[in-house]
């Protein structure tokens, strides 16, 4: 709700979180990210070809595709046990 509210003011956030379908109709008020995916692509492999359906349109990367539910969480271990421990 969000994203449409900002699009049709033409104005908001820079950055925004899209679900995997939802960055499609909204191509005509995003700008293209080609520059951030070309060496994401370079470094890391071809992007599958579900989410560059969704992901990339008119030719253009218009959200950067990444994992749901995979957010940097520290270790809450003991690292001396662990390390005494694994194998």
């Amino acid at each position: 709700m969000t994203g449409t509210a900002e699009a049709q003011a033409r104005s908001g956030h820079d950055i925004l979180t899209f679900l995997a379908w939802a960055a499609a109709p909204q191509t005509d008020n995003l700008e293209p990210v080609d520059d951030i995916m070309a060496p994401l692509i370079a470094a890391n492999g071809k992007i599958g070809p579900g989410i560059e359906y969704v992901a990339k349109q008119k030719g253009h990367w218009m959200a950067v595709p990444a994992c749901v539910g995979s957010p940097a969480l520290p270790s809450a271990v003991r690292i001396d046990l662990f390390k005494e421990y694994s194998d």
